[in-house]
């Protein structure tokens, strides 16, 4: 064998297990898509907070208070998570004065809960659709929803879901 050679193959196998391993974490990463794609398609009005987290099988990456709704965010995959609360710059208010301040995290399902049942959601940046108890909305954040989402008087403050207790 020629030298280098021996280099020549060691790089091509070394080569070959990272695309190897490249491709299997994209079908991983393909497979949890489709699981939080399954969940999204089977959220309905009225679910608990521990109904949404079981759902989608893993805890939200980030709530937001607003009056007395519980704004959670799930997000399907890490490297999403990290791309979404970059457009954040970093800040994550742990709340907010109005539904219109509700942070849009692109590629997030934003679901929002009052006194642990859900009343509104969306998937910014997926869908074109904001389902609310108000009814159905056009639009992918549910900052554009304002009102609609007939906030509790403040004086009634937040309570917070049975999931997370």
């Amino acid at each position: 064998m020629r030298p280098g050679g021996r280099i020549a193959i060691s790089s091509m196998l070394l080569a070959l297990v990272l695309l190897a391993a490249a491709v299997l974490d994209g079908v991983r990463v393909s497979t949890s898509m489709d699981t939080f794609v399954a969940a999204y398609r089977r959220l309905h009005l009225g679910m608990s907070g521990a109904e949404v987290e079981a759902l989608f099988g893993l805890r939200p990456r980030y709530t937001c208070t607003v009056g007395t709704l519980f704004v959670r965010y799930y997000v399907p995959h890490r490297i999403i998570v990290d791309r979404v609360f970059q457009s954040l710059g970093g800040k994550r208010p742990p709340r907010v004065a109005t539904v219109a301040e509700l942070p849009y995290l692109y590629g997030a399902v934003q679901v929002a809960f009052d006194d642990d049942r859900l009343v509104a959601y969306t998937w910014s940046g997926e869908t074109t659709e904001i389902v609310a108890l108000a009814g159905s909305r056009h639009g992918d954040n549910l900052s554009v929803l304002g009102t609609a989402l007939q906030l509790r008087s403040p004086g009634d403050g937040p309570r917070e879901p049975d999931s997370l207790n």
